[in-house]
């Protein structure tokens, strides 16, 4: 189920691009393009996903972005 708050602003943004765009009203589209960035911004990230297919013997090795930075700057100090 969706949230309430989610629904509230996506009316908002139709709404008021709508009108902004209809009626030439610049504070109308203006709130429309603030409230889409505020829900582009507040929304959850998807994560990333990736199936492959495993021959004997090999393994899955599972790092983020931070964790390569930290190991790639231990082994230039080494």
């Amino acid at each position: 189920m969706k949230s309430i708050v989610g629904t509230v602003l996506r009316r908002v943004v139709k709404f008021s691009i709508r009108r902004g765009i209809k009626t030439g009203g610049r504070l109308w589209l203006i709130t429309g393009i603030a409230t889409w960035l505020l829900r582009r911004l507040s929304a959850p990230s998807k994560p990333t996903v990736r199936e492959e297919q495993l021959r004997p013997g090999e393994t899955i090795i599972n790092t983020t972005a931070s964790e390569k930075a930290r190991t790639s700057k231990t082994a230039r100090e080494s």
